[in-house]
């Protein structure tokens, strides 16, 4: 599904620019300034993790992410990051927490480190995972 929609939108924005089939695609987005499908999923889930650690979050959600270091005493350099399900199977794989623990903590420690939402949307705009 998720690559059905990433065709359609790679459609539409040859349709908007009047270009043909062979068009890189990474230039048409770059031309509209939009990001892709993905990258948009990606950064919904960051934001929603912040507002989870910070207590803006749905109530249902405000416990579903703990730190290392409330898992155990131990200081290693993990410390500081998110605690990652164990799943065995892909469908395990697939959710949210998984998903959003692993995404988030691949961002910086600054970037995790915002003040507000608002200074944290700014920051991770401008983030390129690697």
């Amino acid at each position: 599904m998720k690559q059905r929609l990433q065709v359609l939108q790679n459609r539409a924005a040859r349709i908007v620019l009047l270009r043909n089939n062979r068009a890189n695609v990474n230039q048409l987005h770059q031309a509209l300034s939009w990001n892709k499908l993905e990258d948009r999923r990606t950064h919904h889930i960051c934001i929603m993790v912040y507002k989870c650690l910070h207590g803006l979050a749905p109530s249902y959600l405000l416990n579903t992410f703990n730190y290392n270091s409330q898992i155990h005493s131990y200081n290693t350099r993990q410390a500081n990051l998110l605690h990652k399900p164990k799943y065995s199977t892909r469908s395990g794989q697939r959710t949210f927490s998984f998903r959003a623990t692993s995404t988030y903590n691949l961002l910086n420690t600054g970037i995790k480190a915002s003040p507000s939402i608002t200074a944290f949307k700014r920051v991770l705009a401008s983030f390129q995972p690697t």
